[in-house]
């Protein structure tokens, strides 16, 4: 999931060096962001 930042206390700059960093070193992965509900649902 996306982490979420406060408008108010953090900067967009700072707010992507975050994601950066959190996602440093992985294989390729795409963030999802969502309002606590299910973004993305398998029905098998």
């Amino acid at each position: 999931t996306l982490p979420i930042s406060r408008k108010q206390s953090i900067s967009a700059g700072l707010y992507l060096v975050y994601v950066d960093a959190i996602s440093y070193n992985l294989p390729p992965l795409l963030f999802l962001g969502g309002k606590q509900k299910h973004v993305l649902t398998y029905y098998s």
